[in-house]
């Protein structure tokens, strides 16, 4: 309602004056009453409590109303004639008059390559050129060998229409910086050449117009017939384009991977790379090449001892243990190996493969291990026989005993290498999946030189193809304009890309996005200066351009259109300076982050009754917030104020705005560079939404941190007294014995739970593990039971992953709602199957994960199952 005050006024004053004066004095009268508030509100703010760099926002704003004030009271005099005297012309003269016209004409021609729509362009069929050149390199250095199929994948899947069309940008803005000098100066050498000839045919002697025109003819004749130059493109501007730099290092990143598969026994030699690529995408498919190990395994019964009648003179007997099943142990191998490739991201630690490694040699101890102590013993018994020296006894079974040996050597020999090829693939993987932080804000730094190299390229080439208005015929000048829209798109183009990827942000810390975010900060400056002085040369062009046409209206319409592109500027640029600003003001957001994280530590402190100094001294200041270093109220407030006074500064800017833009719409004023309603759009969400966290039951914003600040301190106080008393009372009192229960502990998250006395712990089979479940517990045969499910948290979203869980388990969601015990909220949610069995799931957030405490039984045995699975829920901690 604000906004549309702010724009109903400023129409009224556009109105209100046009009827009395002319177009110049409509607009001075209210840029001198805009100058007057300006100077005003700067007056006001000074003396109030908002942040002192809000005064440089409003600084710059008076600035710009006294130079637009200045432009309407300043007298416009300028003067372009040519002489008209003939005379005879030098080859000096030939050079001097082609230095002059073609720069601005080469200029023009380079513009035109570097901003026009790359789509079925001879740069892009360039830049595809390159990246397969580029992809075979590496391929050979990587692999040893280049596939043409490879290659062809990579730029079919891997790469999207958007990225192409950015790379092929980039090649041709890398080949006009490599090769314009170069250009300009076949294009002077070949215009003199063909104004040489013309000349002769008039013996030498014109007058300066006559000159000027063959001049410019030679030149767009010469211009004309260089379409090759397009073609000509810089061998190294793949290599400098930002965007290819990204999408090498992720290629390079497989290429290594590859290479590390080919080397894993069981790969067939000659498999080729884009096969080997699918391994990479899907490492499931690798089970029938690496691991097909179960025809190796030798598993026979085990050797009993000799029979009495077999064994003459009472021979001494060796012990032959049971093999082990090793079939089943590849097979709980293969289930660990499915779960752990599919949970890998690319973020594991350092020591994750060590610790994958520990966890498959104990599956395999645990398997082998009887057996490899009896046959160690038995070795070592006969060992010692055999030192005593004299006549060795016999030994009845010796030979079965050696015989069962090599098969259980033979049987670890492929559990052992099961778990090599294991170890490696996981390793593999996940290294295919990192993105060192580092190199990701490289790229972003270079992103943004890059970009910075290219706006420079944008704005000399406009501002030297600026000449162009004073040639003379209309071609070049429409050429021109539609350069101009098209530096506006680059522009757009260049400023969509200066937002984190969401696929880098996971591995970015938050050093290192502060890091970006400031470089972008910087960026946006010096692209907000470079595009300050195009809309500069743009409007010199028209200036220029006006008096050449030495049409008295034409200059006058240019002059609108002067005063009209500055109006939209400054109230844009007003925007534009109030969202940067505004940006900036991310204390408020820093320190709800920082009380969420501290929260969290606490409150598990809290439930663990092991209580840090840091929660001791907030506990004693009755504030979380005393814990959090640095901490500064009377910033908080200042930066709250200010930010509340740009976003109504940001809304009286573009509410301006959009009325200008329809004034001048309506009035058929022409404006070259306007803002499109996406750019409005995106200064107005620039502003973004007030930050806010999660604190418990409670959402805190910069407004109400001290109040909810009161409650969760108040809240840790409460379950620390009540944990605290819990145990007084179970050191102190036992419970009774129909109220045993059993604590059931796990980690990655921690929680614990009672189990009710009489329900015992079944085993979680392979298929329950990789779908997530934990632990499993029954009270009998037939009788109800219950399991816990550990499941990642995708999206942030526990209730989808709950309800995914349950309807994948067969059943039918009947009913769902939030309920709460003592400490946290939970989602309960009732379902039935087919069998018209009564489910019940307890599902809640812990530390990134979603945890489902879930049962099923029959409707007869309900009401004793629920009871005692609420009990379960209530003892969660």
């Amino acid at each position: 309602m604000k906004k549309t005050s702010i724009a109903l006024s400023f129409v009224f004053i556009l109105l209100s004056v046009n009827h009395s004066y002319g177009f110049i004095e409509n607009r001075l009268q209210w840029w001198q009453v805009r100058l007057a508030k300006l100077e005003a509100e700067r007056a006001r703010v000074e003396a109030s409590g908002l942040a002192p760099s809000i005064l440089g926002v409003i600084d710059r704003d008076i600035d710009r109303a006294r130079a637009i004030i200045d432009v309407f009271e300043r007298e416009m005099n300028h003067d372009g004639s040519l002489t008209h005297r003939t005379r005879l012309i030098t080859d000096a003269d030939i050079a001097a008059e082609a230095r002059e016209v073609v720069p601005p004409l080469c200029s023009l021609r380079l513009l035109e390559v570097f901003v026009r729509d790359q789509n079925g362009d001879d740069s892009m069929t360039a830049a595809r050129e390159a990246v397969a050149r580029r992809i075979d390199e590496l391929a050979l250095r990587y692999l040893g060998a280049k596939s043409d199929e490879l290659a062809a994948r990579i730029m079919r899947e891997d790469m999207r229409a958007d990225e192409w069309k950015t790379l092929a940008l980039e090649v041709r803005a890398g080949s006009v910086i490599a090769g314009r000098t170069a250009f300009e100066e076949q294009a002077i050498n070949g215009t003199v050449a063909a104004m040489s000839v013309k000349l002769r045919e008039k013996n030498n002697t014109v007058n300066g117009r006559e000159l000027r025109t063959l001049a410019v003819d030679a030149a767009r004749d010469y211009l004309g017939d260089c379409g090759e130059m397009d073609r000509s493109l810089d061998s190294a501007a793949l290599a400098a384009s930002w965007a290819w730099k990204r999408k090498e290092a992720l290629i390079e990143r497989d290429l290594a991977a590859l290479k590390r598969i080919m080397a894993l026994p069981g790969i067939p030699a000659g498999t080729p790379p884009e096969r080997l690529r699918q391994f990479l995408r899907t490492p499931a498919d690798l089970e029938p090449v690496l691991f097909r190990m179960h025809d190796a395994i030798a598993a026979p019964a085990p050797t009993p001892a000799a029979a009495p009648s077999a064994n003459p003179g009472n021979a001494a007997l060796l012990e032959i243990p049971a093999l082990p099943d090793a079939a089943a142990l590849l097979a709980e191998i293969a289930g660990i190996r499915a779960a752990t490739l599919h949970a890998i991201t690319g973020r594991e630690t350092i020591g994750f493969a060590g610790d994958f490694d520990v966890r498959i040699r104990g599956i395999i101890e645990r398997g082998t291990g009887a057996a490899r102590r009896v046959f160690e013993r038995e070795q070592e018994k006969v060992r010692a026989i055999d030192e005593k020296g004299g006549p060795r006894p016999v030994m009845a079974n010796e030979q079965e005993f050696n015989r069962a040996r090599r098969l259980f050597e033979e049987q670890f020999a492929v559990l052992d290498e099961c778990r090599a090829r294991t170890v490696a693939l996981a390793e593999i993987v996940s290294d295919a999946k990192k993105m060192p932080g580092s190199d990701i804000t490289a790229r972003y730094r270079y992103l943004l030189e890059r970009n910075r190299e290219y706006l420079v390229l944008a704005g000399d080439l406009i501002a030297a193809s600026g000449p162009v208005s004073r040639l003379g015929g209309t071609g070049e000048h429409k050429r021109y304009g539609l350069c101009i829209n098209g530096t506006s798109e680059l522009i757009r183009s260049i400023g969509s890309f200066l937002r984190i990827d969401a696929g880098d942000r996971p591995y970015l810390s938050r050093e290192e996005i502060g890091s970006i975010r400031a470089l972008t900060s910087e960026f946006i400056g010096s692209m907000q200066r470079i595009r300050g002085g195009i809309r500069q040369n743009i409007a010199e062009y028209g200036r220029a351009r006006s008096i050449a046409a030495g049409a008295e209206i034409r200059g006058n319409e240019r002059l609108k259109e002067k005063i009209a592109q500055d109006d939209i500027d400054a109230q844009r640029a007003h925007a534009e300076e109030c969202v940067a600003l505004h940006k900036q003001f991310a204390y408020g957001e820093e320190m709800i982050s920082r009380y969420a994280e501290r929260y969290v530590m606490f409150l598990k402190e809290a439930r663990a009754c092991a209580v840090s100094p840091e929660l001791e001294r907030a506990l004693g200041m009755n504030s979380v917030l005393a814990a959090i270093g640095g901490f500064d109220g009377k910033r908080l407030r200042m930066e709250r104020a200010s930010k509340r006074y740009l976003r109504r500064e940001t809304a009286a800017a573009l509410a301006r705005l959009q009325t200008l833009l329809r004034y001048y719409k309506k009035n058929g004023v022409r404006l070259l560079d306007l803002p499109s309603q996406e750019e409005i759009t995106s200064m107005e969400s620039g502003l973004g939404t007030d930050p806010q966290a999660r604190i418990d039951a409670w959402t805190m914003n910069e407004q109400n941190m001290t109040e909810i600040d009161a409650k969760a301190t108040q809240k840790l106080s409460l379950i620390l007294s009540r944990k605290r008393t819990a145990r007084v009372m179970k050191t102190g009192t036992p419970a009774p014995a129909s109220e045993t229960r059993r604590t059931i502990t796990i980690h990655d998250p921690d929680i614990s739970f009672a189990v009710p006395a009489g329900w015992a712990e079944e085993t979680v089979g392979y298929a329950e593990a990789f779908q997530g479940v934990v632990k499993s517990f029954s009270a009998g045969a037939g009788g109800p039971s219950f399991k816990l499910v550990r499941l990642p948290m995708e999206n942030d979203d526990m209730k989808e992953a709950a309800e995914s869980w349950v309807r994948k388990s067969g059943c039918e969601l009947v009913e769902k709602r939030w309920e709460r015990t003592p400490e946290e909220e939970y989602l309960w949610i009732i379902g039935k199957d087919g069998d018209r069995n009564i489910s019940e799931t307890c599902s809640l957030s812990r530390d990134g994960f979603t945890l489902l405490i879930t049962g099923k039984t029959s409707r007869e045995r309900y009401p004793r199952f629920r009871a005692y699975l609420r009990k379960i829920v209530e003892s969660i901690n």
